[in-house]
């Protein structure tokens, strides 16, 4: 799928526009099966972009969490809707360290919740960053939905300008946008679709 627009004023659409980051759900499937990963009930994969998919995604307790999330609104979707569910003493792995736009947003959140655990820089990596968990947080939703294009409020003139975006790019799509409680859902859904906005 790829990454999404840019909806903050600290990400770029450079990466929206990057075809190698498009990889079907088949493809990565059959790498993990290929690689021997794939086992039954061990592996379950989550389509869709962060925003989309992390608020639900069926995700208990965490041993290692990895970023790569290149993009500040990606990596802080990772962060709000994850982080939390980390374990004392795992590691959170932060593939973009050397990207402003996940610096920021790692910091970003850091603040927000008074993290303070030392960040050390993956040996051999030039790019990576980590730190272990030592306290537990209650992750700030309301300071995550400030993240998102113009908060709450605004939000469903951003997704119909996503709307529009992916339509210029030929996709007939159709955008449903929704605030339940303090999670933000985006929908895409084909443009004959029943379901109104």
């Amino acid at each position: 799928q790829g990454l999404p627009p840019a909806r903050t004023t600290r990400d770029h659409d450079f990466w929206n526009g990057l075809w190698y980051n498009e990889v079907s759900l088949e493809v990565v499937s059959q790498n993990f099966e290929n690689n021997g990963l794939q086992s039954p009930g061990r592996v379950r994969f989550v389509k869709g972009y962060f925003v989309n998919s992390l608020p639900t995604a069926p995700i208990g307790r965490i041993a290692v969490l990895r970023l790569d999330g290149d993009m500040y609104e990606s990596t802080s979707d990772i962060l709000y809707n994850l982080y939390h569910k980390l374990e004392l003493g795992g590691w959170v792995v932060i593939d973009d360290w050397h990207l402003m736009s996940a610096q920021w947003a790692v910091l970003d959140f850091r603040e927000a919740h008074s993290i303070t655990e030392p960040i050390g820089f993956c040996v051999g990596d030039v790019q990576g960053a980590y730190w272990v968990k030592t306290s537990n947080i209650t992750p700030q939703r309301e300071r995550y939905l400030e993240t998102l294009p113009e908060g709450p409020a605004k939000a469903k003139q951003a997704a119909l300008a996503h709307e529009q975006h992916l339509r210029e790019q030929g996709r007939k799509v159709r955008g449903l946008y929704c605030v339940e409680g303090d999670q933000c859902v985006f929908e895409w859904v084909p443009e004959d679709s029943p379901v109104r906005l």
